[in-house]
């Protein structure tokens, strides 16, 4: 899916929360309205699921309480 990314959206947070932190990146057409998230545990990735784009930032906002 790498090829299909338009964009990095957000990555963090800049201190990793107990290990992890998150990259969310928009998707070129004909997936632009959902994004790719990637949960990373000490910079390696073990989580990534595509996401409606217009809701990423509640991911962001929340993430030390997912």
């Amino acid at each position: 899916m790498p090829d299909m990314i338009e964009c990095i959206a957000f990555k963090g947070p800049n201190t990793p929360d107990r290990g992890y932190t998150v990259r969310a990146s928009y998707l070129k057409e004909p997936l632009s309205a959902d994004a790719l998230i990637e949960v990373m545990r000490y910079g390696e990735i073990v989580q990534s699921f595509v996401f409606p784009a217009y809701k990423i930032y509640n991911i962001q906002a929340h993430f030390g309480e997912i």
